[in-house]
């Protein structure tokens, strides 16, 4: 079951399933955590400045984690524990940096962190192996992320409209045969 009106969700949590929402709080909303069936959260918020936020990663039984303009996503800390995430996209959220802790997320299988500002991977990126797409689109990348080459794994990688000169663009495409818009 999929609800959008926040209130009627909270109402129905034994049933939902999947909960998208745009939040313009700047703390997330009471009772989040007490879905015990949610797999699926879409979440637009680019006002949250909560600590909490980082707490999503660790919900429980959530399998898909959505998170779009929340330009304060790991400000404050880290990621506490794993979590069941499978499929995670955190886009157009300004990251500079990924926090350390998320190669513990060991079911992921899909990522997509486009629209950030990243410039490099952290080294224990490359132990997420059910990692299978990954998508680092519109970033800030320079530089063909080291971390990469142990990902033998990947079935698919993006890295276009990144900030790769012709010359490393020639480079990726001759090295790891991708091509980069």
């Amino acid at each position: 079951m999929q609800f959008k009106d926040y209130q009627k969700a909270l109402k129905n949590k034994n049933n939902v399933t999947v909960l998208s929402m745009e939040w313009k709080e700047e703390k997330l909303p009471e009772g989040i955590f007490e879905f015990p069936h949610l797999k699926e959260l879409h979440l637009k918020a680019n006002a949250l400045n909560d600590e909490k936020t980082i707490k999503l990663f660790s919900m429980s039984g959530l399998k898909n984690l959505k998170i779009f303009e929340c330009p304060h996503l790991f400000k404050n800390g880290d990621i506490e524990r794993s979590s069941d995430l499978e499929f995670l996209t955190i886009k157009n959220c300004g990251l500079n940096h990924l926090p350390r802790s998320l190669h513990h997320f060991k079911n992921l299988k899909e990522m997509n962190l486009s629209g950030n500002e990243l410039t490099d991977l952290p080294e224990q990126f490359h132990s997420l192996l059910q990692l299978k797409r990954l998508n680092l689109d519109s970033n800030k990348f320079t530089l063909y992320p080291k971390v990469l080459t142990k990902m033998t794994h990947l079935k698919h990688l993006s890295l276009d409209q990144n900030l790769f000169s012709d010359e490393e663009k020639a480079r990726i495409q001759r090295e790891y045969h991708l091509t980069i818009q």
